[in-house]
């Protein structure tokens, strides 16, 4: 307390003395764009242009129907519009904000159509300070046109300012110098989860940096630019400036002379790390990176499919570690092919060409680099590095691992019902910004808590089938999740009143990894059942075990049973790489997913050599029930997996092989539950 004391004390002296000063702090304003036009009037519409002009000047001069500007501005937008312009906006003399709905959601255009204009969308001048989160700037012109700097920079213009791309879209943008960025005179540009594609320019195709500048960009992806007079497709940069290209993907970016993908020169330095470049050409030389007079740094780097030589250097080359050049240039330590998937969606905000199996890029990166900023242990998808035994080369890590949840702070019986809870997964899952995003763990529809109805029993079998029966959901309010932590906090609208409830975390539907792979595999949900207060419990009411009776396995022996076609509904699961051993009994079988039927039932007939899952029951190696069968006697009247199950001893390991991990049991009690009749606890004794 006396430590608290005296800070306090410091604390309130420092603040009289910068108002005896004068000193006087600046408050940042808020100005919504409420309108699609591209005007100036006092019309009741807040527009852009308006907006801008007021944040520059602190003041209403642009119009008053947008808020008065004050120090750091923020402008945002009240609907979702796509603005098309009359001319270029105001220069960004001032540090403004712009924060749209989404790239696809707010769309600032020069004109609806590429390469019409005769302006530029934005301009930073040298006091300006802008930052874009989340919208689209496209189809600007420089050719000569511009009325400042007329042939650079079509979509953003930065002369000595400070620009931070997040989240956005630079595209169909084009200038005789830097189609998507101009970046001069000490300028600084940062680009993050965006994409730039499909910009023209003489030089700098995408960006264009020259002249003391710096250009920052990470988990981001430049692609199908290109430079149509000189050099630099994807990424020109040039005397003195500083490129750092982090977990990103320029692919398909094109130069009618050098350097398709980047163009380093003139004593710039460009350190590139975890990226992948892929199919960019060059007419001249060096389809992926030329290093013209300049230094070349570059890390756990492919480059590859290129035309025109995969790098060429004509200058210095510094760092260098675990790259995997294909034609084996730039003294990279690896050559070949890295065999990558085409550019797509893979996961997270910006497509990336995935790793396919066998390629050499696999668990082949630096762990250092790996681990130390920028790259942090993340790949552009926002993936967790490493997945295998090390982490991978380029901008994808390989993830076939799918989520599970871990725990739940819900707890079996409550007196009086929890407001929120929470729900903490085995691995970071998807979280794009907004709450709409039918993967996003942050979506409230991915969480259903049912409440049975009056038949005392959850007629709800899945997210996928929906509420069902005379089941009650409760309403959810939000979600917040803890990308640290892989946690997400779900708030009720209410604390659960007395009643007998089943959550389901949506794996069936919806929640995803940053990598695409579902939860539980997509196979099932999770699911907890708690009650509050006296209320009886459901009639099924035991965690993930909702049938009454096992499955009749097998068939007669030494007689072949015909069988049916299987139907295409009960078309088993493959799940991938699980599979089944029991040692003493040199038992190794894949484990494939039944699905239950609306009868509470499984048909196993057509399992043959395979080890089926009771979709239903606990996933193997989660808590709770987790019933695997197999035959004892296969319809060819020979002995099925199963045959001698029975000689099992106390001692014995029965392991579940999971994507590479082995989880070990040991039996500890045999009991043979006879069909039609489940016990009430198929393991009384829980595996260790």
């Amino acid at each position: 307390m006396t430590f608290f004391k005296k800070f306090f004390y410091g604390f309130i002296c420092a603040s009289l003395s910068l108002t005896t000063l004068g000193i006087q702090p600046a408050y940042a304003a808020s100005l919504t764009v409420n309108s699609a036009d591209d005007t100036v009037g006092n019309d009741s519409a807040c527009t852009l242009r308006e907006a801008i002009t007021n944040a520059n000047n602190d003041d209403q001069s642009g119009s008053t129907d947008c808020a008065a500007g004050s120090g750091a501005d923020v402008i945002t937008f009240a609907a979702n519009y796509t603005i098309t312009l009359g001319s270029q906006l105001p220069a960004v003399t001032s540090q403004i904000t712009i924060t749209g709905n989404g790239a696809a959601n707010t769309i600032v255009q020069a004109n609806a159509a590429p390469n019409v204009a005769t302006y530029r969308v934005f301009e930073v001048s040298a006091t300006g300070n802008l930052t874009l989160d989340g919208l689209t700037v496209r189809h600007g012109r420089c050719n000569g046109s511009c009325a400042t700097n007329s042939n650079s920079g079509g979509g953003i213009l930065n002369i000595g300012g400070t620009v931070t791309v997040t989240d956005s879209a630079l595209s169909g943008n084009s200038a005789n110098s830097g189609g998507g960025i101009y970046n001069n005179n000490n300028g600084t540009v940062a680009v993050t989860n965006s994409a730039l594609s499909g910009n023209i320019a003489g030089y700098g195709g995408g960006i264009y940096s020259d002249n003391y500048s710096t250009v920052t960009v990470a988990n981001s992806t430049i692609s199908g630019n290109s430079a149509t007079a000189s050099s630099g497709g994807g990424i020109f940069n040039y005397y003195q400036s500083t490129l750092t290209v982090t977990n990103s993907t320029l692919s398909g970016n094109s130069t009618t002379y050098r350097g398709g993908g980047i163009y380093n020169a003139f004593t710039g330095t460009a350190t590139v790390t975890n990226s992948t470049l892929s199919g960019n050409s060059a007419d001249n030389f060096g389809g992926g990176i030329y290093n013209n007079v300049g230094t070349l740094n570059y890390s756990n780097t492919i480059i590859a499919n290129s035309a025109g030589g995969d790098c060429i250097n004509g200058g210095t080359i510094g760092a260098n570690a675990n790259n995997l050049v294909e034609d084996g240039s730039c003294s990279a330590s690896l050559s070949g092919d890295p065999n990558l998937g085409p550019l797509q969606d893979n996961g997270g905000p910006t497509q990336t060409h995935a790793l396919l199996t066998g390629s050499a890029a696999i668990d082949a990166g630096d762990a250092t680099t790996c681990a130390a900023p920028p790259v942090n242990n993340l790949d552009q998808r926002g993936v967790t590095r490493p997945q295998g035994a090390g982490c991978d080369i380029g901008s994808y890590e390989l993830d076939a691992s799918f989520p599970t949840v871990v725990s739940t702070s819900l707890v079996p019986s409550y007196t009086t019902g929890p407001s929120n809870f929470t729900v903490t997964y085995s691995e970071n899952v998807y979280d794009p910004a907004g709450d709409s995003n039918p993967d996003d763990v942050t979506n409230p529809v991915n969480y259903i808590v049912a409440e049975d109805g009056a038949n005392s029993a959850f007629d709800t079998a899945s997210c996928a089938g929906g509420l069902a029966g005379d089941d009650t959901q409760l309403a959810i309010t939000g979600v917040t999740y803890n990308a640290a932590l892989y946690t997400a906090t779900v708030t009720l609208s209410v604390p659960a009143p007395d009643g007998t409830y089943r959550l389901f975390v949506c794996g069936t539907t919806s929640i995803v990894d940053p990598a695409m792979n579902e939860l539980n595999n997509g196979l099932s949900d999770y699911t907890f059942n708690f009650i509050v207060g006296n209320a009886p419990p459901s009639t099924n009411n035991e965690v993930g075990t909702t049938a009454s009776s096992l499955p009749k396995t097998g068939f007669a022996p030494d007689k072949v049973t015909a069988l049916p076609a299987q139907p295409a509904e009960l078309t088993y699961a493959r799940m991938g790489d699980i599979w089944l051993e029991i040692p003493s009994q040199k038992i190794k079988s894949n484990i494939v997913g039944v699905p239950q039927n609306e009868d509470d039932t499984w048909s196993v007939d057509w399992l043959g050599d395979d080890t089926g899952w009771l979709n239903g029951t606990a996933f193997p190696t989660w808590n709770g029930n987790s019933v695997l069968t197999a035959h004892v006697t296969n319809a060819n009247g020979l002995p099925g997996p199963f045959a001698d199950l029975k000689s099992l001893k106390y001692g014995d390991q029965i392991i579940v092989h999971l994507y590479g991990q082995q989880y070990i049991y040991e039996v500890r009690a045999s009991p043979v539950p006879t069909p039609p009749t489940t016990p009430s606890n198929p393991c009384p004794t829980a595996p260790t």
